[in-house]
């Protein structure tokens, strides 16, 4: 057990984010692809109708009182936002939804992108934390794995950056899944 620090389990405000998330994903059949070298790289494919997507959304919106639009929904998006105030562990609730998606669905690879470099160096020290670790292995019985992708210095203005080559050189790469990866 790790000394001095505990996580507190199932707050509410942290349980409606996991949930919200969670119930976007209602009726969601995983597919895993028959052919063994994308099985190692990619997380399996969800396979929900659009119109089920459509209304797992609305209904989620509707439970958390966010006023839903038709104008505002686009069904070929995969982004999900769920907006948290400072201090109110984000971080622990958006790691407990790693976890959950990967016991329901088994994906099992995130990316994880932060605005600024402190908050990634305190993400990583969270994630990479034995507290962390015992705390969610002994509800899922497994522990994260986490990758950290340095990005590389530009120099000049109007240097677009685009997927850092790390990202790109390990979605290439075949990975173990023994374990749930997040890459930061």
């Amino acid at each position: 057990m790790s000394k001095g620090f505990t996580f507190e389990k199932n707050l509410p405000h942290q349980k409606a984010g996991v949930d919200s998330v969670m119930n976007v994903f209602v009726s969601a059949i995983p597919h895993q692809t028959d052919h063994v070298a994308i099985r190692l790289l990619a997380n399996p494919e969800l396979n929900l109708s659009e119109q089920q997507y459509y209304n797992n959304i609305k209904n989620v919106q509707e439970f958390n009182g966010i006023e839903h639009s038709k104008d505002n929904y686009d069904a070929k998006s995969n982004v999900i936002d769920v907006s948290m105030e400072t201090g109110t562990g984000k971080t622990y609730t958006y790691t407990k939804t790693i976890f959950d998606l990967n016991k329901s669905f088994g994906i099992n690879k995130f990316i994880i992108i932060v605005p600024t470099l402190s908050i990634k160096a305190g993400t990583v020290n969270f994630l990479k934390s034995n507290a962390l670790k015992e705390h969610f292995r002994d509800d899922y019985e497994r522990e994260l794995k986490t990758y950290v992708v340095e990005s590389q210095k530009f120099s000049g203005k109007n240097t677009k950056s685009y997927m850092p080559q790390a990202i790109h050189d390990l979605l290439k790469q075949v990975i173990s899944i023994r374990n749930i990866y997040t890459f930061l």
